[in-house]
C-alpha cells in the first residue's frame, strides 16, 4: 500500500516552525518542505518514530541535503526545535502516523502495530510483551487484538446486495437501470425487486422487450416500469410523476390488486 501520513494547515503558523526557522537559516517554505520530507523518509525506514539507528548524515541525506554541514545543521536545528526529542524519536508521531500504520497492520501483523505502541507508551511491569494494552491512552481495537475482525449484519437496514438482472433483461441494460435508480435515490429492495421481476414478465407476455422496457424508465427518468409507449396492446399513457414514492405505490397496488 502507499505510504502517506497527516498533514495539518496549522503548521504554517506553528510557533515550533518559526523556532526551526530562526534555527536552520532556512525560509519558512523550505522547512514545511523538508519537515514532510523527514515524515516521508521516516514512515520507510523508520515507521515507528525512532531514529536512534541512523546517524544525522544518514538522515540529512534522506530528507535531501547533499551539503552534509547544512545538513548536520538543519538537523542539530530540529533537536533544539523539539521537531525531534531527546529519545530521538519524531515528535507526536503516532497522532500523525497512527492512521496509517494501524491501516497497514489491521490483518497482516496486528502485533507489529501493538509493538510500536508498546515502544511509544512503554510495556506495563508484569504484562508479557505482544499482548493488547488494557487501560492506556491508545487501545488496539477489537480487530487489531489478533482475532479475526468479523462484521455483524445491520439489521436495522435493508439488504443492498446487487441484485441479478431479471429473466429477458440483460446484464448490461440492468447495470444501468440500477445506476439510474441509485442517481434517483431509489434503492431496490427485496420487495421492490420482486415486483420488478413481475411487472416485467407480465410485459414480456404482452410480447414487449424487457430491455426496452427497462430503457424507457432510464429515457424518461422514471423509477417505476410501465408499458411502451405506443406499443401493440400496450398503453401510450405516460405516468404523470416520476416522483418514486407515487411510483411505488402505483406497483404496489397493481401486486395487492393481484393477490387472491
Amino acid at each position: 500500500m502507499s505510504r502517506w501520513i497527516e498533514s495539518h494547515q496549522a503548521l504554517l503558523l506553528h510557533p515550533k516552525l518559526f523556532r526551526l526557522v530562526s534555527l536552520s537559516g532556512l525560509s519558512q517554505d523550505v522547512c514545511i518542505a523538508k519537515l514532510h520530507r523527514l515524515w516521508w523518509w521516516a514512515l520507510q525506514y523508520a515507521e515507528d518514530g525512532y531514529l536512534d539507528r541512523y546517524s544525522a548524515e544518514e538522515i540529512a541525506i534522506g530528507i535531501g541535503f547533499d551539503d552534509l554541514e547544512a545538513g548536520n545543521k538543519f538537523f542539530s536545528a530540529l533537536c533544539n526545535a523539539k521537531w525531534i526529542d531527546e529519545h530521538k524519536r519524531i515528535n507526536d508521531w503516532l497522532d500523525y502516523a497512527e492512521r496509517y500504520l494501524k491501516s497497514k497492520y489491521r490483518t497482516a501483523n496486528p502485533l507489529k502495530y501493538q509493538a510500536i505502541i508498546d515502544k511509544w507508551l512503554g510495556q506495563p511491569k508484569g504484562q508479557p510483551k505482544g499482548q493488547p494494552l488494557v487501560n492506556r491512552k491508545r487501545k488496539l481495537s477489537p480487530s487489531l487484538d489478533g482475532q479475526p475482525n468479523l462484521t455483524k449484519p445491520n439489521l436495522t437496514k435493508p439488504n443492498l446486495t446487487k441484485h441479478n438482472p431479471p429473466a429477458g433483461v440483460s446484464a448490461e441494460i440492468w447495470e444501468m437501470y440500477l445506476n439510474h435508480r441509485k442517481n434517483k435515490r431509489a434503492t431496490i429492495t427485496k420487495d421492490a425487486y420482486k415486483l420488478i421481476c413481475q411487472k416485467l414478465n407480465e410485459l414480456q407476455k404482452k410480447g414487449m422487450d424487457a430491455d426496452k422496457v427497462l430503457m424507457q424508465s432510464i429515457e424518461q427518468g422514471w423509477t417505476g416500469i410501465f408499458e411502451l409507449k405506443g406499443a401493440h396492446g400496450g398503453s401510450s399513457e405516460k405516468p404523470q410523476t416520476t416522483n418514486h414514492g407515487q411510483d411505488m405505490l402505483q406497483v404496489m397496488r397493481e401486486y395487492n390488486a393481484k393477490k387472491p
